[in-house]
């Protein structure tokens, strides 16, 4: 069974990969929009940069860092397994409807899981920050 310290760890690395993907498809997206290949509003490109790369990207580098940095114990890797769930869900919930024009009504299900996992996010930091005990390896 593998121990919470090394769990959270792959999932922290795994929010920074998934960051950097959206970050690709993004950049891809705005090189076809600009060179007129295909016509996509600014919204998905932007949703992609902003909760899919740079949010995915600081959230996984907190979950690395802090515990080292403020001498803390890390965050519950269950926490972060479904912070991870519900922030992909609000991503693609957010950006399919945006360049399809089609399954509108999901556009809220995907608000509401970027506010969700952003909340668990605020909360594992906070009890990290909170709870200072010595992360426990190995």
């Amino acid at each position: 069974m593998i121990d919470n310290a090394k769990a959270a760890n792959i999932i922290a690395r795994t929010f920074m990969a998934t960051g950097f993907t959206y970050f690709l498809i993004s950049t891809i997206l705005l090189a076809l929009n600009t060179t007129a290949i295909i016509s996509v509003r600014n919204d998905p490109i932007f949703i992609m940069d902003l909760y899919g790369f740079v949010t995915f990207l600081i959230f996984g580098l907190s979950y690395i860092f802090l515990p080292g940095l403020s001498h803390s114990r890390f965050a519950n890797y269950k926490t972060m397994i479904l912070e991870y769930l519900l922030m992909n869900l609000g991503v693609i919930a957010l950006v399919v409807p945006l360049l399809t024009g089609i399954f509108r009504h999901i556009i809220i299900i995907g608000a509401i899981s970027l506010v969700l996992g952003v909340v668990i996010h605020f909360i594992n930091i906070w009890s990290m920050l909170m709870l200072k005990t010595k992360p426990k390896i190995g």
